[in-house]
């Protein structure tokens, strides 16, 4: 997917900005939450039924808001955002590997014990959440990153982290099903600081390699741990396996991704 270009090209230095566009970022996160909290609602408090209610389409429906609210950002305020993170950085085929080639391991062990059926499964679910992890990584990392690029670092992963969490809608679910606002508040922060920690995750990674593709795939295995061993009716073990090379993998890429400085900030270091 091509997102709309701003007047820079990423790939020419640019003179950094000094200063977050707070309109564009205020924009952006009103238009992901104005698109995503009414599906999560529906979703999740009204049990949404009828002919729209099939899984995927529910799922899309709330993990594209941010997606689309990036598009148009993007569009909005193509002649002042500076991009920095594209699809798949310098390097379109470490991009392709890093994505890929655990993919196809996962499908190899499970299917060494359940046969063509579990290639099948890995083969959907990879589709699956391929497209709707696209959804959310258009914003967070494609656009929402770069905008807040001026913050030092640590405190742009805090917000990140934060705006993340909260546009999951998870306390207004809760409280649509009558729970008691005390827990809630202290569930709501410590869910907050594990999105922060996976923030500067994906975030750190990302800006190794200046690619999308980097913040799909990591966040497409977040979410594959709660899901594969259930929908391949497998023991969780073999999955983990496949994730623990795959980390080696993964940081091995990283180290040898070959980049251009950016003026804008240094790429992150691996140590």
């Amino acid at each position: 997917m091509t997102l709309p270009s701003s007047s820079h090209d990423s790939n020419v230095p640019q003179p950094a900005a000094t200063q977050v566009n707070w309109t564009a970022v205020i924009f952006f996160y009103f238009l992901a939450c104005t698109i995503s909290w009414p599906a999560f609602w529906l979703a999740f408090v009204k049990n949404w039924e009828g002919p729209f209610s099939l899984p995927m389409f529910r799922t899309s429906c709330y993990m594209w808001g941010p997606g689309l609210a990036a598009i148009a950002t993007l569009w909005v305020f193509r002649h002042t955002h500076r991009r920095t993170i594209t699809f798949t950085g310098d390097r379109a085929d470490l991009s392709l590997a890093f994505f890929v080639i655990p993919i196809l391991l996962l499908a190899a062990v499970h299917t060494t014990d359940k046969g063509l059926s579990a290639f099948k499964t890995v083969a959907v679910m990879t589709t699956i959440g391929f497209f709707n992890i696209l959804g959310e990584e258009l914003g967070w990392r494609a656009f929402l990153q770069d905008a807040l690029r001026p913050i030092p670092r640590w405190r742009r992963y805090v917000i990140l982290g934060v705006l993340w969490e909260l546009w999951h809608f998870r306390f207004g679910i809760a409280l649509f099903n009558g729970r008691d606002v005390g827990p809630l508040i202290l569930f709501e922060f410590l869910v907050s600081c594990i999105a922060i920690v996976l923030s500067i995750i994906l975030g750190e990674a990302t800006d190794r390699s200046r690619s999308l593709m980097v913040a799909l795939t990591l966040h497409f295995w977040i979410d594959l741990l709660a899901e594969a061993p259930a929908m391949l009716n497998v023991s969780p073990r073999r999955t983990y396996l496949v994730l623990a090379v795959s980390i080696f993998f993964w940081f091995w890429l990283l180290r040898k991704w070959s980049y251009r400085s950016h003026p804008q900030e240094p790429r992150a270091e691996l140590t």
